[in-house]
């Protein structure tokens, strides 16, 4: 899967995880809100800069992988969605680079979301999330330790969004070409022509 979602296996440069695990023990408060606000300064990227480029970027894919159980309401990954194509719009604005690392950065996206999902899942359970995802970790009133890592699967070179050939977008660089085409006002020829300085 991790392979397909990056167009081959010729494309993806990582080849093991180092060992590393963690645990959320966020709250021992029992019946707490698990809901964080979308105005909260824990969203964020995964791997950021403070000048993030939409052709400087190598981060294929996110992933969660559970090494425990993971029910609702007990402190799994938040997403929202509908982030992917709101950062992807904000990186194309940004040519020269737009600043990840600022505590707000992931807020000013999520505050745009109607969208955001908790990861539940099994022990053993890898879920693969797109690079863009923006998310943050939940508080945990469960008891129950909450196990997991979330290693980057990185790509050969850098991603590319604008390919001559459409039909060799792999589906994460296709889903940033089309939330470019679809930004308001814009035609498929106007997203292309978003394409940053020095992209390739």
């Amino acid at each position: 899967a991790i392979c397909d979602l990056l167009g081959g296996r010729e494309r993806v440069a990582t080849t093991h995880w180092s060992n590393y695990i963690n645990a959320n023990l966020r709250s021992s408060l029992r019946g707490a809100s698990t809901i964080v606000p979308p105005t909260a300064d824990s969203w964020h990227l995964d791997d950021p800069r403070t000048d993030t480029r939409l052709d400087r970027i190598r981060n294929g894919l996110l992933t969660v992988v559970m090494f425990g159980d993971v029910l609702p309401a007990s402190g799994g990954t938040q997403i929202a969605p509908d982030s992917i194509g709101l950062v992807a719009r904000v990186l194309a604005e940004h040519p020269d680079g737009y600043d990840f690392v600022d505590s707000d950065a992931g807020a000013r996206i999520t505050r745009q979301c109607r969208e955001f999902l908790e990861l539940t899942g099994e022990a053993g359970d890898v879920v693969l999330l797109h690079p863009f995802m923006i998310h943050t970790a939940a508080p945990n009133p469960s008891g129950r330790i909450r196990w997991m890592s979330n290693p980057m699967i990185h790509a050969r070179g850098f991603l590319d969004f604008f390919r001559d050939d459409p039909a060799e977008l792999s589906p994460i660089e296709l889903a940033v070409a089309r939330a470019l085409a679809a930004s308001p006002g814009a035609s498929e020829d106007a997203a292309r022509r978003q394409r940053p300085k020095g992209a390739s």
